[in-house]
């Protein structure tokens, strides 16, 4: 029974992992990208006002149901919940080493079901939304930063991201909005700097960079500019160097390879 036991916890625990993740993350496309992590006085568009925290509701365990638990090595507790014929049931705790709640929700037939709140290890959230009846991330979810501020914010149908996510940086700037189909990133993409204007800009063709590309340097203007294929720079690069006072040429072949560098000093 108790190999069963933690068999079962340690499936519940990756379930928890992949759908406790951060915001989707942001890949460096380009140095230009890592202004993402600047931070500013002078914030733009903010994230909306949080709304009072909302709580899932604790549930009475169905009649018969076994109350189990885990413990980590050094005995602090792992898990704790209920089971009926080896099915977990009734609610949940999950917990950090340190003895912190990393989530928390109700469970039905073993699935998870109804609203769960994910924990940060300080012990500020992490994310937040509802699952289906089939164990499956559904509707608005919310996600949130160490120091408590909302990183992000979308929707999932049948577990995966669609429709429109939107990233904001620890002081409520937006920082990016991507378009998501079915888990994938698809449609326009746009990330930005701290004072509003637009760093990066695209197209995703499921989950892939397509199309045109464009990054910019918020700090002296400089530019590159490009075509996607796969993921993939293919064609001609310009990068117009403003701060070297030059134009570079770049130039990849259909594989991605970087072929040649042309550079041009301004007169």
């Amino acid at each position: 029974m108790r190999n069963k036991l933690l068999l079962l916890v340690c499936l519940c625990l990756c379930a928890e992992a992949a759908l406790a993740k951060d915001t989707p993350k942001r890949e460096d496309f380009d140095a230009a990208a890592l202004l993402l992590e600047a931070e500013s006085k002078k914030p733009n568009m903010k994230a909306p006002a949080q709304e009072p925290m909302r709580m899932p509701k604790p549930v009475a365990p169905p009649e018969g149901a076994e109350e189990v638990s885990a413990n980590y090595p050094n005995g602090n507790l792992l898990v704790h919940g209920f089971t009926v014929k080896d099915k977990k049931v009734g609610y949940w705790y999950f917990f950090y080493p340190n003895t912190q709640i990393k989530a928390e929700g109700e469970m039905k037939n073993d699935k998870r079901s109804g609203f769960w709140v994910y924990y940060h290890e300080n012990g500020k959230r992490s994310s937040e939304g509802e699952f289906d009846e089939k164990g499956l991330a559904t509707g608005e979810w919310k996600r949130y930063h160490q120091n408590g501020a909302l990183s992000g914010t979308g929707s999932y149908e049948n577990g995966k991201e669609e429709g429109v996510w939107t990233q904001y940086g620890t002081n409520g700037y937006l920082a990016a909005t991507t378009c998501y189909k079915k888990g994938l990133q698809e449609g326009s993409s746009y990330m930005y700097a701290p004072d509003g204007s637009v760093i990066s800009k695209g197209s995703f063709k499921k989950g892939e960079r397509c199309g045109a590309w464009e990054l910019k340097d918020p700090e002296n203007g400089s530019e590159l500019k490009g075509e996607m294929k796969g993921g993939l720079r293919v064609g001609d690069w310009v990068m117009k160097d403003n701060a070297n006072k030059q134009t570079v040429l770049f130039k990849y072949d259909e594989k991605g390879q970087m072929k040649s560098v042309v550079t041009n000093k301004w007169e």
